[in-house]
């Protein structure tokens, strides 16, 4: 159990240092080619991620620790949701696994 999932966390000063030591987890989510992959790299400081003009190119998930303001948080960024090709069900189904434990879901579209 995590300690935010836990209501008795915050009352004991055992449980302090797990809940100090729990990293949260951040999924970028969003149909293909709105930027998920230039965030994520953006977030990151690096290029971690491929970034490409056509859709598709982002299958699996793809995860990296990143520290802000003496915070630390794990970033994924996920294949693109809704595509209507032949990847769109595998894609679905590492995306929805990758959000399940999910702390907070970053939904990206493009603004055009």
């Amino acid at each position: 159990m995590r300690a935010l999932d836990n209501p008795e966390a915050n009352n004991s000063v055992s449980n302090s240092s797990t809940f100090s030591n729990y990293t949260p987890k951040v999924a970028i989510v969003g149909r293909p080619n709105v930027g998920k992959s230039s965030l994520f790299n953006r977030l990151v400081g690096r290029r971690e991620a491929i970034v490409a003009d056509q859709p598709g190119v982002t299958r699996d998930v793809k995860t990296a620790t990143v520290e802000h303001d003496e915070r630390r948080f794990e970033l994924l960024d996920t294949g693109g949701l809704w595509s209507g090709d032949s990847w769109e069900k595998a894609i679905k189904q590492r995306v929805d696994a990758a959000i399940h434990d999910t702390d907070l879901i970053l939904f990206c579209v493009d603004g055009r």
